[in-house]
């Protein structure tokens, strides 16, 4: 019996020591496990701020590019109003000429202002039928028109002149 105790605290023993061996892995896989999600941790937050540079950087590089289509964009109507412009002076120059040629001498003459309202598109939307605007400058354009870009620029869409809103004024065929 007294073997067989001895085997028992021997076993008892070993059992003890794996058991300690075993707690010490334990803590030491704990502390790797600290260790490594820390790190991870660490990597994913830079990952987040690469990934929040690069949307930032693409955001500037989509505003670069909507600024850039919207200045070729006006660039664009700038020029496609100056050869309305254009058109519009050449149509008031052939009606005029053919108008002196077919007019009996004591006909009332057609003036050019009152051709440009009656006949004239607003060189913006290209709409004829909208009441038109005068402004300072002697441009021209809708009513709507002018809402949306003298007022809130303050500015002549066609030649850029500082224009002051209460000096617009609206003209009427008769």
């Amino acid at each position: 019996m007294n073997q067989e105790r001895q085997k028992y605290f021997q076993l008892h023993k070993e059992l003890e020591a794996q058991t300690k061996a075993m707690k010490e892995q334990l803590q030491e896989a704990k502390a790797n496990l600290i260790v490594k999600t820390s790190e991870f941790e660490a990597k994913l937050e830079e990952k987040e701020l690469e990934f929040q540079e690069k949307w930032k950087n693409e955001r500037e590089e989509q505003d670069k590019i909507k600024n850039v289509v919207e200045n070729l964009e006006n660039n664009y109507q700038e020029e496609i109003s100056e050869l309305n412009a254009r058109i519009l002076n050449m149509q008031m120059e052939q009606d005029s000429r053919e108008s002196n040629n077919d007019v009996p001498e004591n006909a009332p003459q057609r003036f050019a202002s009152e051709y440009s309202i009656r006949t004239a598109e607003c060189r913006i939307c290209f709409e004829s039928e909208r009441a038109k605007d005068s402004l300072p400058c002697g441009h021209f354009l809708c009513e709507e028109c002018c809402l949306q870009h003298v007022h809130m620029q303050r500015t002549c869409p066609f030649c850029r002149a500082p224009t002051d809103p209460t000096e617009i004024r609206r003209l009427f065929d008769s």
